[in-house]
């Protein structure tokens, strides 16, 4: 058994974002493991066990601890200076890691101007090369920590979902229009962060609406952000957002999972929704981006790739995918197994536990 503190990483039962989704699994499948996570105080997950409010109690506690755990998204934070002197000194025997969820580069779609984010990144490599390990949720985020913060010590380990959350066999949700010849699309995710290429989806929905099946292919948009489109054809329905926890009901009735990004700091992600897609049966189609083409490629699906802007090429795959139900399932099916073999999250924290675990073996 390990006892890791937690740092960065706020828990709220009723959140929509997907950085409390993996907060949530990392811990509930930490403890069933049986090993102990600790938390900051009012950022506890139901089984995590809490520190203490005083900071002086809190050093004291971190000392008798294995790690200090450090969730990092495009921002560095003050539980960075752990990694270095004198902080390290209170950690004690305490390892030291951060795990790399985005680079600084994300922040453009947060406001954050070219000067921050170089400032970002000079203060994360100064405190990352005191860091024992590096824990990256995609090979091209590993390769960018490498190269960019110098850290040598690195390992990749991909984002998943929850098999048993997320299943093809659940009742959906009642709002879902059911069609036996029809296609229901969904896409999830914040429509404010303009990583995402809302613009293709509304497109080719528009396009989709001036055929013959359109009445056959309804979208279904589940996040924040959308109010800012004026315009959403009639075969968009926008959901709003959806507490983590009834997202499966939600899935259940889809038969296709969109994922659409721009180019840029999108490709060094691990996307939440690719996995959850699969763990419900979802047949996934969408842009490239780099982890997504490895699991397409397993998947045998590349055919499934399309091209960024181009919405003719994704109504196109969307419509020979209506017609063609044999192929759906068989990539759904394939999906979910990966999950269930691979891509779940018992598997995936296990694998961070087994790393911490062999540099305190070291």
């Amino acid at each position: 058994m390990l006892r890791v503190a937690f740092g960065n990483a706020v828990y709220k039962s009723d959140s929509t974002t997907g950085g409390n989704a993996h907060v949530y699994q990392f811990v509930s499948n930490a403890t069933k493991l049986g090993h102990e996570i600790w938390m900051w105080p009012n950022d506890q997950h139901p089984e995590s066990k809490k520190l203490p409010n005083s900071r002086i109690m809190q050093f004291k506690q971190l000392r008798n601890l294995d790690a200090l755990y450090v969730r990092l998204e495009n921002e560095p934070i003050r539980l960075l200076n752990f990694s270095r002197y004198p902080y390290k000194i209170l950690l004690g025997s305490a390892l030291h890691i951060l795990e790399f969820n985005t680079t600084p580069e994300f922040g453009i779609y947060l406001g954050n101007s070219e000067k921050e984010i170089r400032k970002h990144k000079k203060i994360i490599k100064y405190f990352g090369k005191g860091c024992d390990l590096a824990i990256c949720v995609s090979r091209e985020l590993e390769y960018y920590v490498k190269e960019i913060f110098d850290i040598k010590h690195t390992v990749f380990i991909s984002n998943g979902s929850d098999p048993e959350l997320f299943r093809p066999d659940l009742n959906p949700v009642k709002h879902i229009r059911r069609n036996k010849e029809g296609l229901n699309i969904v896409w999830m995710g914040s429509a404010d962060i303009h990583w995402h290429n809302l613009d293709l989806l509304l497109e080719t929905a528009r396009l989709i609406n001036c055929r013959e099946e359109s009445s056959n292919i309804q979208f279904y948009i589940i996040g924040k952000g959308l109010e800012s489109k004026l315009i959403i054809p009639p075969n968009v329905i926008y959901v709003g957002e959806i507490e983590y926890k009834n997202l499966p009901y939600w899935l259940a009735g889809m038969d296709i999972g969109l994922i659409l990004y721009h180019q840029g700091p999108s490709f060094y992600s691990s996307p939440l929704k690719l996995f959850d897609y699969m763990s419900s049966g979802l047949t996934v189609v969408g842009t490239y981006q780099p982890q997504m083409y490895d699991v397409f490629n397993e998947l045998n699906q590349l055919d499934l790739i399309v091209s960024k802007n181009n919405p003719e090429a994704l109504a196109k795959i969307l419509s020979k995918l209506l017609l063609n139900r044999e192929r759906r399932y068989v990539q759904g099916e394939a999906g979910r197994n990966l999950i269930i073999h691979k891509y779940n999250w018992q598997n995936l924290v296990n694998s961070i536990f087994n790393e911490i675990q062999s540099l305190l073996l070291y």
